[in-house]
């Protein structure tokens, strides 16, 4: 047996990101060295003391097909890398191994959630940790094959590397099933933000977005001025998708102006209970209101799916310097806009006015969360479990997200220090609303439903649903209390 004495870990100090922008074939353009703050020392690592057993195989098993992204991104490469993030992920797993005297074995289920009923109603313990969509997630809650987190003391919910927004929005009263996690990269990826053609900025003489956000000047009437004057048709007379437009933008990133605003489907009440909070919202009435004219009148934005673009048409605009702003996921800036030609940056979705206390922002719900399956443990069995799950997230914190974010920014369109503060912005800005993320409450798609159905009927949808979602909460959160 080994026994693992209290941790107080700061081990394997994080060096300072060097970002350095990739061209395309050919491009012998200079592009800077940039060194970004990623939080350079170490918080302290702390469990109870435990006792891991010899030969302890910790076993994770990720969904490996479904309702959302598998994920693959938890996955451990075979070797060592010169990619950055394909190396931080090894080096991830081989660290925790070698501090906790472990093997890790990684690997994806493409039936995650009838495994995981079958395993622990027979209480076979063939894996340690799951990994899975939130859909799959809730349900197996409800179905009490997961344990709250809560009750696991090792693991400290409350530290940086559970992301705190979908602690606070998925969490019931005192119990948490799920976490989103630093395992993971996709959270990050799908999360929405706002790009913007830093060319056509100082060609239109417009302020700075970047400046404007650290000013408190970044509000939702401020960026519909900015689009006034931009879009121009090419001379046929016929607009089309190869047109210059101020915006872009789809159901689902349109959609997220309403979290943007800091409006939701539920809030929490003193008893961190969620409740229906979409009744009466005249705020709520105003913002759908400009949301359908900045989307469909005045030939401002290219609106995917909905107003005849499709979303490549999106794409292929900010792709050719024809588009101001674009409303996205991360994952673009690590992917399809590494080529582009002009520099763009980085900005969180407006706030709805300057009073506004924080900028909000929120993911795309095919999001795979990180769950404990309900086994039939000792104390010290699920303490062994808390402490090598602890340590895992802990240094997936510090090797993992920094290695993203050097993924996302080394593009060629992205050079400056800003870009990572930003997205660092937009990160801790997350919202998780109960509303959206458990799919069986009818009004869950509220915003991207009224949006594309190019309605401001907010009131009469609302009415006209809220009785069933209303029953449909409260079923979930009876199940929640029945499991304790």
């Amino acid at each position: 047996m080994k026994k693992l004495l209290c941790l107080v870990l700061s081990l394997l100090m994080i060096v300072p990101v060097s970002l350095v922008g990739c061209g395309g074939d050919g491009d012998d353009t200079t592009v800077p060295t940039i060194t970004v703050d990623v939080k350079d020392e170490r918080l302290p690592l702390e469990v109870p003391e435990v006792v891991i057993p010899e030969d302890k195989v910790f076993k994770i098993v990720g969904q490996g097909d479904g309702d959302g992204w598998k994920a693959d991104d938890i996955l451990c490469p075979e070797e060592d890398s010169d990619d950055v993030l394909e190396s931080a992920k090894y080096t991830r797993y081989k660290n925790v191994e070698e501090m906790l005297g472990i093997e890790i074995d990684v690997y994806l289920n493409p039936t995650i959630y009838n495994t995981v009923q079958a395993s622990v109603q027979s209480n076979d313990k063939g894996f340690d940790l799951v990994f899975m969509t939130v859909d799959n997630a809730s349900n197996a809650a409800i179905s009490d094959l997961l344990y709250n987190i809560n009750d696991i003391e090792s693991i400290k919910t409350e530290s940086p590397w559970y992301d705190q927004g979908y602690v606070e929005g998925l969490s019931v009263g005192d119990e948490i099933y799920s976490l989103v996690t630093s395992v993971g990269i996709y959270d990050t990826y799908i999360m929405y933000i706002l790009m913007y053609n830093k060319r056509l900025i100082q060609t239109y003489g417009l302020d700075d977005p970047y400046q404007m956000v650290k000013e408190n000047r970044w509000t939702y009437d401020n960026f519909v001025a900015m689009l006034e004057g931009i879009s121009t048709d090419n001379g046929n007379s016929v607009w089309g998708p190869e047109d210059t437009y101020a915006f872009a933008a789809h159901p689902g990133s349109a959609g997220n102006f309403f979290y943007a605003s800091g409006l939701k489907i539920c809030e929490k009440d003193d008893a961190n209970l969620p409740v229906m909070a979409v009744e009466n919202n005249s705020k709520a009435v105003a913002l759908q209101e400009k949301l359908i004219k900045l989307l469909f009148e005045e030939n401002t934005t290219m609106y995917a799916g909905v107003a005849g673009f499709a979303p490549s048409d999106c794409i292929n605009a900010f792709m050719s310097g024809r588009l101001l702003f674009m409303g996205e996921i991360v994952g673009y800036l690590c992917t399809t806009f590494r080529e582009m030609e002009d520099d763009f940056g980085v900005v969180p979705y407006p706030k709805y006015d300057a009073s506004q206390s924080r900028y909000y922002t929120t993911n795309d719900t095919v999001i795979n969360v990180m769950c404990v399956p309900r086994f039939i443990y000792t104390e010290e069995e699920l303490e062994v479990l808390g402490t090598i799950t602890e340590t895992i997230c802990w240094e997936s914190y510090y090797t993992v997200r920094p290695a993203f974010y050097e993924d996302v920014l080394g593009g060629k369109g992205t050079r400056d220090e800003g870009s990572y503060e930003m997205l660092d912005l937009c990160r801790e800005s997350r919202v998780y609303d109960f509303g959206l993320f458990n799919r069986s409450i009818d009004l869950s798609n509220l915003y991207r439903d009224l949006i594309s159905n190019k309605t401001t009927k907010y009131s009469s949808t609302v009415k006209r649903n809220i009785k069933q979602s209303q029953v449909a909460l409260d079923e979930i959160i009876a199940s929640y209390t029945d499991n304790t």
